[in-house]
């Protein structure tokens, strides 16, 4: 299911970034493929083999993929460019590469269209292709593995997803054909779904995809137990998994209960204790989109298929991947997160699906 939902959002990321269908679902594609490929040369934490840590392949080929993903972007970049300014840099959608251009073509002619070269100039292609590739990374990462642990939660616990499907009959009427339609016209439906909402947060809260490093500074200390403790010269890391299994914060930590997130909910979540898409000026500046399109995708699917994950027929047929190590469960949980440059299911959450109204 993991391979299936990443290809899904970067087909998302692609529209919303790009405005190009990059058709990651269907075929394959020389961006997506680079892109897919340079992850798994990532060096992996808690390795201290030297033959796989300085593997001398591994410089080549993050070269070759980035050169690969350069030159497809950059190509992207300057035929959106050209067409724009056929039209005279009109003001465009909303898209990144939109939004980007427009901002260039204000800060280097101003109104006039002839002062502008036929092609951005090369420092400016840099900066956006390596924003491109920040947004492509980030903007589909969160969401595909967030988007397998609902599946999988749901699976487990039929009486969370019978009240969602609940909540979308309710919204958007028992024809499940319809709701596309709705969405597009009246996309502000997806506010009125908070049990859908809870259930995205109770999932993050268990499966956190990611946490953030900030530095330490002589006017930031932390206190704990009664002691104080500078963070001068140090990196300071919020743990989102440790933290979000507190008992303290969390009763009841390691159930799946997403009415802890509803309005109202009878025990008040401390401010800032959820925090997947952490907190402050530098937080995930894609959290909205995330959550939105999780809504949309859960809108889509949820009522039509049941999935149930299948880790244990996948090991009966595969066998156990050396990739997860030796470890079956953790917190009794047998798709728990690995690291994969962020955290991902384990076996790329082995799932099986079938038609909702086939079941009994």
């Amino acid at each position: 299911m993991e391979d299936a939902a990443t290809r899904l959002t970067i087909d998302i990321i692609g529209q919303v970034v790009l405005d190009t269908d990059l058709h990651a679902q269907t075929t394959e594609n020389e961006l997506v493929n680079a892109f897919r490929h340079s992850i798994t040369w990532t060096p992996k934490a808690g390795r201290w083999n030297p033959l796989v840590n300085f593997n001398p392949m591994r410089p080549i080929m993050t070269w070759w993929y980035k050169r690969t993903m350069d030159a497809y972007l950059g190509n992207v970049i300057d035929a959106r460019f050209a067409s724009q300014r056929k039209l005279a840099f009109e003001k465009g959608g909303k898209h990144v590469i939109d939004l980007a251009l427009d901002e260039y073509q204000a800060q280097v002619a101003g109104n006039s269209v002839d002062m502008l070269a036929s092609a951005p100039d090369q420092h400016f292609k840099k900066v956006v292709i390596d924003n491109m590739k920040t947004f492509l990374f980030a903007g589909h990462d969160t969401t595909s593995s967030m988007i397998c642990y609902v599946y999988h939660l749901l699976g487990l616990h039929p009486e969370h997803l019978a009240r969602v499907r609940q909540e979308h009959d309710e919204v958007f009427g028992i024809d499940t054909s319809k709701a596309p339609g709705m969405i597009k016209g009246t996309p502000q439906l997806l506010n009125n779904l908070p049990y859908t909402l809870a259930v995205i947060k109770e999932t993050l809260r268990i499966y956190p995809s990611a946490s953030t490093l900030r530095m330490g500074s002589e006017d930031i200390s932390i206190t704990h137990n009664g002691k104080i403790y500078a963070t001068t010269g140090f990196l300071v890391w919020v743990n989102n998994h440790a933290l979000s299994r507190r008992a303290d914060i969390f009763p009841s930590p390691d159930s799946f209960m997403p009415e802890r997130f509803l309005p109202n909910a009878p025990i008040e979540i401390p401010r800032n204790a959820w925090r997947p898409f952490e907190k402050g000026p530098r937080n995930c500046i894609g959290q909205e989109l995330a959550l939105l399109e999780s809504k949309i995708i859960m809108v889509m699917t949820l009522r039509d298929f049941n999935m149930q994950t299948a880790i244990e027929e996948w090991e009966k047929e595969y066998g156990k991947s050396k990739e997860s190590g030796k470890v079956d469960e953790v917190y009794g949980d047998k798709v728990y997160q690995i690291l994969q440059s962020t955290a991902k299911p384990k076996e790329g959450m082995p799932m099986k699906v079938t038609r909702a109204a086939l079941q009994t």
